[in-house]
């Protein structure tokens, strides 16, 4: 830089244009627009980086006043200084300052701020539910802003986990897909043989949550149309009436299945890639796999409602609670349990079974008696010939229970006592000499002729065989969750919760009647509606399947009808009342000139007790089910009580 003074006594009004050359270099020419008389002016210039300038470089500064009079001054080499200007270190920092900071703000805004990063840290819980494409950049992206390790503990889904995710969409074959799938299932697999398609069976548990024992998993090829495919797999002999799970990881593909899935009345489910993800990473993959089957195959068809015989799946299986603990916290012991058909004994033996199953001290069998005989099931459960003979078969337990306890579980037992209380209990003599040597132990349970036996003949063997236990309705809770935790694995839920309390009090805690109404409301719905409703309720609760399940207790003592009809009597007598006593009944009864003895009613009211149709409290009785009530009043019981004497 140049400094250049007027030192004369006029001011230089007009344009002045100054050059310099140095080291005959020129670097340039800087215009000022006047000069005041005595002004110092400072006259920048850029010195090119090869020239090394010190008091012997030669330099030549020319001031040309471009205006007339033109006028030039030339001053050569010491007669004007330079000074170079050195940049201060500060301005130096500051450069680097801003651009550190502009480097941070743009990695923030790129990664911090992106919105899948915002989006998984707010809400852990959505990674499960990302589409495949999108997997592989969350963990990228998490990774950079050192969130991945806290977003997988809230989910909570391990590294290994998500890499195997991102696998199965990025790497893995068929075969590597499917097992994967498998283990998630906690299923077996095995190749269908399909011809071009490539197709695999997943057997899946007794305690999968839907009623679905096996499934196909098809990878459909990419450059065949999809109703082709569908009709190629229909051909196959093992995918007849199966449920099919189609996964198609390509987003378009996904979407022409999932349209030929979501048609009625079909066996096809296509996870969209939301879906997947869930199944793949989700903490609870079985859930998520039957709540992806339920939206797009008929309820009715998978229900996880069993209204026959016991249930045989533990997640179906619910309350007894008091019950279980009795019998499973103590030594294995003997017991008699009683109750009226379909309130659940079955379902009870089933669930002890099933809880001495991973028991090494105790080896249980269960025992469901057709008929009288009990011979030949035990001898079945023992593994000997069905002609075996009864010494043979307690020599057999003597045996083998010296090294481990055995525990028989004999269900519908009441023939069998019967018969062999004509044969002077000779059955029953040897199981209590096995019960009290300790060898084996024995859970009986029927209804009343095992109560008589156990309960009201003196020289039974089985006074004093074992604690008797009353088999009566489910706890309120255990209610509620039947008819609700199906329900939600299905992503059916009810409009309001005074539905679920209406159900568990009309059907006064009946397990089999809750499932079967449950049962008859999934059959309304169709693939769009997803809420029950009170009227739903109401429907299902009057179909011709809850009164079939309401009706048998006319002819609950096989072979006597004398006692039958007394129960019918009973019951067409007192049905109108709220509340009544055994006085009042005999009233009511010697008022249409009908006379039992008290001993008579007493048996009778037993057996309706049992039955779970009366509640005796303080020696006042009421009904038990509503819905029971309802029925018997609609079919006009005081004229049938009129037959029913008539008859007597």
């Amino acid at each position: 830089m140049a400094i250049l003074k007027n030192i004369g006594q006029q001011d230089i009004s007009t344009p002045v244009e100054i050059t310099v050359n140095i080291a005959g270099q020129d670097p340039g020419k800087v215009t000022l627009p006047k000069i005041d008389k005595q002004e110092e002016v400072d006259t920048p210039f850029t010195i090119p980086g090869t020239v090394k300038l010190d008091n012997q470089t030669p330099r030549v500064l020319i001031v040309k006043k471009t205006e007339h009079p033109i006028h030039a001054w030339e001053f050569e080499d010491k007669e004007f200084p330079i000074t170079t200007l050195k940049p201060s270190w500060y301005w130096y920092l500051l450069l680097m300052v801003l651009v550190s900071v502009s480097g941070v703000a743009l990695y923030y805004l790129r990664y911090y701020r992106h919105p899948l990063v915002l989006r998984l840290s707010a809400s852990p819980d959505d990674l499960a539910g990302l589409p495949g494409r999108e997997l592989s950049t969350a963990r990228y992206l998490l990774k950079r802003t050192h969130r991945l390790d806290s977003v997988l503990a809230a989910v909570p889904v391990s590294k290994t986990r998500l890499e195997q995710a991102i696998a199965f969409y990025r790497d893995w074959k068929p075969g590597q897909q499917c097992e994967y799938l498998a283990e998630r299932l906690g299923a077996a697999f095995e190749p269908v043989q399909a011809k071009a398609l490539v197709m695999f069976k997943l057997d899946l548990d007794k305690n999968f949550l839907l009623n679905l024992g096996q499934c196909l998993v098809l990878f459909p090829p990419g450059d065949i149309p999809a109703l082709d495919i569908i009709q190629q797999t229909g051909a196959v002999e093992d995918a007849r009436d199966q449920v099919c799970l189609v996964i198609v990881p390509n987003e378009d593909r996904q979407r022409e299945f999932r349209k030929i899935s979501l048609s009625a009345d079909n066996l096809y489910v296509t996870p969209d890639s939301k879906e997947l993800t869930t199944l793949l990473l989700s903490p609870s993959p079985r859930e998520d796999f039957a709540r992806s089957i339920a939206s797009q195959v008929k309820v009715t068809r998978i229900s996880p409602y069993q209204t026959k015989g016991g249930v045989d799946r533990e997640n179906v299986f619910f309350g007894r609670e008091q019950l279980l603990a009795l019998i499973m916290h103590r030594d294995p012991a003997n017991y008699i349990l009683v109750g009226g058909r379909q309130l659940g004994k079955t379902s009870l033996l089933k669930a002890i079974k099933r809880r001495y199953r991973d028991r090494t001290d105790t080896v249980c069998h269960y025992l469901a008696l057709s008929g009288a005989d009990i011979c030949g099931p035990l001898a079945n459960a023992l593994g000997l010939p069905p002609d075996t003979p009864l010494p043979r078969l307690v020599e057999h337990i003597r045996a083998i229970s010296r090294d481990q306890r055995l525990l028989f579980l004999i269900d519908e037992a009441d023939a069998f006592i019967m018969v062999d209380s004509w044969d002077q209990y000779k059955v029953l003599q040897h199981f209590r000499a096995l019960s009290e040597e300790g060898r084996s132990h024995f859970i009986l349970a029927g209804f009343w002729k095992l109560y008589q036996a156990a309960a009201l003949e003196y020289q039974s063997p089985l006074k004093n065989f074992g604690e008797t236990l009353t088999i009566e309705a489910l706890e309120p809770e255990a209610c509620r969750e039947l008819a609700t935790r199906p329900m939600s694995v299905l992503d059916i839920r009810y409009e309001t919760g005074e539905t679920v309390e209406t159900l568990v009090r009309e059907t006064g805690g009946r397990a089999n009647l809750i499932a079967i109404i449950c049962s008859e409301m999934l059959k309304k719905l169709d693939m769009t509606r997803r809420t029950i409703a009170g009227p739903d309720l109401e429907t299902a609760m009057d179909s011709k399947e809850v009164r079939t399940s309401l009706s048998g207790w006319e002819s609950m003592n096989e072979g006597d009808e004398t006692a039958n009809r007394l129960d019918r009597i009973v019951v067409y007598a007192t049905i109108h009342l709220d509340t009544f006593t055994m006085p009042g009944l005999m009233g009511i009864l010697k008022s249409r000139g009908a006379a039992y003895e008290p001993e008579q009613l007493k048996r009778s009211m037993l057996r309706l007790e049992l039955a779970y149709i009366l509640k005796r409290e303080q020696e006042r009785y009421t009904y038990r089910v509503p819905l029971f009530t309802k029925m018997i009043r609609q079919l006009g019981p005081l004229e049938l009580l009129s037959g029913e004497l008539n008859l007597a």
